[in-house]
């Protein structure tokens, strides 16, 4: 016992303590918090939550989905999402709008960004928007860059910084 505390090397380890919520472990933002698969899946999530709206709850809905973007990755999405004229017609036509991929989500490229592990995902969704009247569908191919953060606001230790919905 003696021999093996002598050989292991110290590691320094670091806590969030927020006197709400019980201590938890922060890591390295030049390491990665979750596996591919995980990691995959909590961005897709994220996404998906943005387009799942109807007119009724889109405020609280879109807030809820807004937890997971940093403010420049939120300004992001909302201009494409804006810009596309679906947040319009969604309100106006008073639509239920939910998407779901096409296809998995993949990692084009991993980088470090200010000292931070990023990667940008790709994946291709599909989000359809109906009432009781019409049906309409939108193919779209989202480009997202997902950081790293140890803010105590992003318990996942994860945070959009960029979304680009692009017609396809």
């Amino acid at each position: 016992m003696i021999y093996d505390l002598q050989t292991r090397p110290n590691e320094t380890r670091y806590f969030l303590v927020d006197g709400r919520n019980p201590p938890r472990p922060i890591r390295g933002l030049e390491s990665p918090v979750l596996d591919d698969t995980q990691f995959l899946e909590w961005t897709v999530r994220a996404v998906l939550a943005a387009y799942n709206v109807n007119y009724h709850d889109f405020a609280s809905q879109l807030n809820a989905a807004g937890r997971r973007f940093s403010l420049n990755g939120w300004n992001t999405f909302a201009r494409s999402y804006i810009a596309s004229g679906n947040f319009e017609a969604m309100k106006r036509s008073r639509l239920t709008c939910f998407a779901q991929t096409q296809r998995a989500a993949a990692i084009t490229e991993p980088k470090m960004i200010d000292g931070r592990l990023a990667y940008e995902i790709q994946f291709p969704i599909v989000q359809t928007c109906e009432n009781s009247q019409q049906t309409s569908q939108a193919n779209l191919m989202i480009s997202a860059l997902v950081v790293r953060t140890n803010d105590e606001d992003r318990p996942d230790g994860l945070v959009i910084e960029q979304l680009v919905a692009t017609a396809r």
